[in-house]
């Protein structure tokens, strides 16, 4: 499932087709609260792009809204993105130190991210 983040440090382009896989959406709509809107804004390479992952009807989507009205943005590097969710960077540590940057629920994230590994260790 994490095929696209391979490398260390990886690109925006990797979190693109990253978010935009059906495996990874479908993975998330188990433990993303229905109406739910969280926004990821990553940096690599003195780059920043930002995406928003949706919930309704069950399934999710990346959309394209204007930031405001989100449950829970994350701010990172796309290595520390990674690092996240590979689980070799703990959570806390990340937040403490300031590379993890979480502004709202950050339960959300805490389920998003157990899911995804949950399912990166059965695959």
């Amino acid at each position: 499932m994490f095929s696209h983040l391979a490398h260390t440090s990886p690109s925006l382009d990797d979190f693109d087709r990253f978010f935009r896989d059906p495996e990874v959406l479908t993975r998330l709509a188990g433990v993303m609260p229905e109406g739910c809107l969280v926004t990821f804004e990553l940096e690599a390479e003195g780059s920043k792009r930002r995406w928003t992952v949706s919930c309704a009807s069950g399934a999710l989507s990346v959309v394209q809204p204007d930031g405001a009205g989100t449950d829970c943005t994350v701010r990172c590097a796309t290595a520390d993105l990674r690092g996240l969710l590979l689980g070799e960077l703990d959570p806390r540590q990340g937040f403490l130190s300031g590379r993890l940057v979480v502004e709202g629920d950050v339960g959300i994230v805490l389920d998003l991210r157990r899911a995804l590994r949950s399912a990166e260790k059965a695959g």
